[in-house]
């Protein structure tokens, strides 16, 4: 080849290389503002960015600077990722660093406390994939310092802890209230049984003194000489005190009103409902002598005259038997 056309070869040769290295430096200052763009964009990011291959940090974000306070001289200088790792969460680490490493199936999230340069222990919460990184397998890891949301979550689980302190001792005073409640309801139950059975006590001596101590003096008036006058005031006076003890006589037990064996007959069969005529029958007695009975039964309980059905009326007094 001549030298003419040897130095027009060589030229070309030298402008294809200019050309190539002007790509290059393209592609360089392309490339160097992508890697700004990316870490400006990492910036932005309240979270840490890291990159770890070989047991080492290769990339970290400038929140991981800001956060654990190692530079990224420390970084180039081969931090290892383990020197953030406490002493017992370091088997775990490292054996899901390589599994997932290996391909293995790994879970992404991961809590765990890690310690920062000036030894200070932050909560995190990491979120790991795995990529390529210079050709070679390698861990993408986001870091959240999530502090403040276990702060959060303390102070959320000691309020819960208050309350249902204080609803155990709420229910803990309620449940006293009610048993002295309950205990002062008893007391009352006794109380007042007591205080029936002290009336019903003061009621059955009442009528008892009345005919006892009372009528058996009437009676004895009758049967003296009385003008029309002394009867008709001895009749109010018999009737006043029927008015009187009449209330009373709901509340006595027919043992207490003086019945004769023949009326308390008569009174269980008329409770009984059976009628004069049948009563008769049964006690082998005149229907006159049942109706004398009856009169006298409705004259010792108070309803003499009035319109109240005896059966009723003796039934209403078997309760108090």
């Amino acid at each position: 080849m001549d030298k003419p056309a040897l130095y027009d070869q060589m030229s070309q040769r030298a402008q294809n290389l200019a050309e190539i290295e002007t790509q290059c430096h393209a592609v360089e200052e392309a490339l160097r503002e992508s890697e700004e763009k990316y870490e400006s964009l990492l910036d932005l990011s309240p979270d840490s960015v890291v990159i770890l291959q070989d047991d080492h940090y290769q990339f970290v974000s400038s929140v991981f600077t800001r956060q654990f306070g190692y530079t990224r001289e420390d970084v180039n200088n081969g931090l290892s990722f383990y020197k953030l790792v406490q002493e017992k969460d370091l088997p775990a680490v490292r054996r899901r660093y390589e599994d997932r490493l290996a391909g293995k199936s790994v879970p992404n999230t991961f809590r765990i406390d890690l310690i920062a340069k000036d030894e200070k222990i932050i909560p995190c919460e990491t979120s790991a994939a795995l990529i390529s990184f210079k050709g070679r397998p390698a861990d993408l890891v986001v870091i959240r310092d999530i502090g403040e949301r276990v702060l959060a979550e303390k102070a959320l689980r000691k309020a819960g802890k208050e309350l249902e302190q204080q609803v155990n001792e709420k229910t803990r005073e309620l449940k006293d209230k009610a048993k002295n409640l309950q205990e002062v309801n008893t007391a009352l139950k006794v109380l007042l049984k007591r205080r029936d059975t002290d009336k019903k006590e003061l009621e059955e001596k009442v009528l008892l003194n009345v005919k006892e101590m009372v009528e058996p003096y009437l009676n004895k008036l009758k049967r003296t000489q009385l003008d029309a006058r002394q009867k008709t005031y001895l009749g109010i006076i018999e009737s006043n005190l029927n008015d009187i003890v009449s209330p009373f006589v709901c509340g006595v037990s027919m043992k207490f009103l003086s019945f004769t064996p023949a009326e308390i007959q008569v009174a269980n069969l008329v409770k009984q409902g059976k009628t004069t005529k049948a009563i008769a029958e049964i006690l082998n007695l005149s229907p006159r002598t049942i109706e004398f009975h009856r009169d006298n039964i409705r004259q010792k309980i108070g309803i003499k005259n009035r319109k109240i059905n005896l059966q009723t009326h003796l039934l209403s007094l078997q309760q108090y038997e």
